[in-house]
């Protein structure tokens, strides 16, 4: 199959989009299929990440244009011509559309460039014109779509499908044996989004200093390379009374998990990492479309919702963490439900359910 992504990353939207569909094309890839993007030349756009991982990327110019969503840097009919124009006539089986700036508009532009079209969608808000769509967040059912795509397009809803590289399922066995016991915490993980724009990371060390710690635990802390605080963290780490590790683009970060007895994290695509793994989780709303994620998340206690971050939520968070490490009842507890949300098969399901479209 020839399949195309159309998705970007930014200082704005962040990486999750770009790297749930580059475990999605790894997939195919494996599978056999040809996979290439397209992507807009944002700042923080990732696209060297995308060609390091083996895939083609057609680039999208940043144009000065005043009038244009703040997200997808130009008009939706310029982003729609030009996509028409990286797809060179190749007419792809798949156009695989992962875009918060896209709607239904620019999908009904496209139709007659391509075969189908999927959609990854997070928060049912907008109309959408495709053949399929997945959305791998907690709580959605069909009826939330019904008045948003025709009654043609397939729906695959929740977590079971989410998008995960297959570290990740490969890891899980070992992670299920090692969440049966509880050694107390001594490694934490503190993963709040490739950028941290407002530097959450810092603060939230600044409070796990003030803990009277038997031993000072490991604490990881996994930042992308385009984030803006990294150098003055790196700096900023001998002077706390805690093991310190800094990590730009992991690429162990199953491992990390893994490693871990806690993490404090954002709640996008990382939690379903977190959840695969039955990794204990504090997490914060770091976008909007992460809300109901985070209060689904908590509702089934298999992560502790700290919502958005302010510094009144830091009492919160202390409260909330002391007691994950002075109860290994509520941590175990939290294992095991997070176990329960996904097993980080969905990439194979998704996969499987494209390539069973003729060509």
């Amino acid at each position: 199959m020839n399949i195309y992504f159309r998705v970007d990353a930014s200082l704005n939207v962040g990486s999750g989009h770009v790297m749930r569909c580059l475990a999605l094309a790894d997939a195919l890839q494996q599978a056999d299929s040809q996979v290439n993007f397209i992507v807009r030349e944002h700042k923080g756009h990732m696209i060297a990440t995308i060609e390091a991982a083996g895939f083609s990327v057609k680039k999208l110019p940043v144009t000065s244009i005043v009038n244009h969503s703040d997200i997808l840097g130009v008009s939706w009919q310029q982003d729609a011509a030009e996509t028409i124009g990286a797809l060179e006539n190749k007419m792809p089986d798949w156009l695989i559309v992962d875009h918060y700036g896209i709607d239904q508009s620019w999908h009904q532009a496209l139709r007659t460039s391509v075969k189908n079209i999927f959609v990854i969608d997070d928060v049912p808000e907008k109309p959408i014109d495709c053949d399929l769509l997945l959305n791998q967040n907690l709580g959605y059912t069909d009826e939330d779509y019904n008045q948003l795509v025709s009654q043609d397009t397939q729906l695959i809803l929740g977590p079971k499908y989410a998008l995960l590289r297959s570290e990740f399922s490969n890891t899980r066995p070992e992670a299920l044996k090692k969440r049966k016991k509880y050694n107390g915490t001594n490694n934490i993980l503190i993963s709040l989004g490739a950028l941290d724009i407002n530097n959450l990371t810092e603060s939230i060390l600044d409070h796990l200093a003030t803990i009277t710690w038997p031993k000072p635990p490991q604490v990881n802390i996994v930042l992308g390379e385009h984030a803006p605080h990294f150098e003055s963290l790196k700096s900023k780490i001998k002077t706390y009374p805690l093991q310190l590790q800094l990590y730009k683009n992991s690429s162990n970060i199953s491992e990390l998990m893994l490693n871990a007895d806690i993490a404090i994290g954002g709640a996008g695509s990382t939690a379903w990492e977190r959840c695969c793994l039955g990794l204990p989780s504090l997490c914060f709303t770091l976008a909007d479309n992460q809300r109901a994620i985070a209060v689904e998340l908590d509702r089934r206690k298999a992560a502790a919702d700290l919502g958005k971050y302010e510094p009144q939520m830091i009492k919160v968070f202390l409260n909330l963490f002391n007691a994950l490490l002075s109860d290994k009842n509520k941590w175990f507890e939290m294992s095991n439900k997070a176990f329960t949300i996904t097993t980080g098969q969905g990439t194979n399901l998704v996969t499987n359910r494209l390539l069973s479209v003729s060509a």
